[in-house]
């Protein structure tokens, strides 16, 4: 075990795990209306040690006006005890006040086999330090449904637990984001993730790289 995977698991309690998150997505604008997007995800689980899932998004979005965007994902997840597809369409309003930003997102995720469907909501908020390459990041996106859904031992395939409103998961996340030029973003941060009140919360450390093409 690692130096850093050894202090990972003594500052957790003892049913807490902990994973790490790495990403690649390359943006590409084709007006100031309309881009696709490829992101590329590793996920362990595991106290680091095991797989997750390995993510394959690619996506489209469109702007009918500069604050308002309308967007879809396909999602294809590979685990180690099986695949699913996933569709998430979403709707997504920003907005900037000087060195300040932030947005407000709306997500549906239907997963075709097992079916299951979630509302992913997810509200941002950022801030660009001036004469500088950071800006640090807050984000909360809790994943909730009409029927309550949520993730089996393994993390990975949905089932469907009750007939009531509830929070299956959600994502809280602490990081910031240093432009390393005008064309290229390094992240990482801290997530906090929530699997529901019958399972273990996994602490999330996340490293990813944007590049505009």
């Amino acid at each position: 075990m690692s130096v850093f995977a050894l202090i990972m698991s003594l500052s957790l309690s003892a049913q807490d795990d902990w994973g790490i998150w790495q990403y690649i997505s390359l943006n590409k604008t084709f007006s100031p209306k309309v881009g696709a997007l490829l992101r590329l995800e590793h996920r362990s689980k595991g106290n680091a040690q095991d797989l997750d899932c390995g993510l394959v998004m690619p996506g489209v979005w469109y702007k009918p006006v500069s604050w308002l965007t309308l967007g879809f994902i396909y999602d294809f997840a590979m685990a180690q005890t099986a695949n699913r597809h996933v569709l998430l369409p979403y709707i997504q309003v920003s907005q900037k006040w000087g060195q300040w930003s932030f947005s407000g997102r709306e997500m549906g995720q239907y997963v075709i086999k097992p079916e299951a469907f979630l509302l992913r909501s997810k509200v941002q908020l950022s801030c660009r330090i001036p004469n500088s390459i950071v800006s640090p990041i807050l984000f909360i996106e809790p994943y909730t449904s009409g029927k309550y859904i949520k993730h089996n031992e393994d993390g990975n395939v949905f089932i469907k637990a009750a007939d009531a409103i509830g929070v299956a998961k959600s994502s809280n996340v602490l990081g910031v984001a240093l432009s390393l030029g005008s064309k290229s973003t390094l992240e990482l941060g801290y997530n906090y993730y929530y699997l529901g009140s019958a399972s273990p919360a996994r602490h999330i450390v996340y490293l990813g790289f944007a590049y505009r093409l």
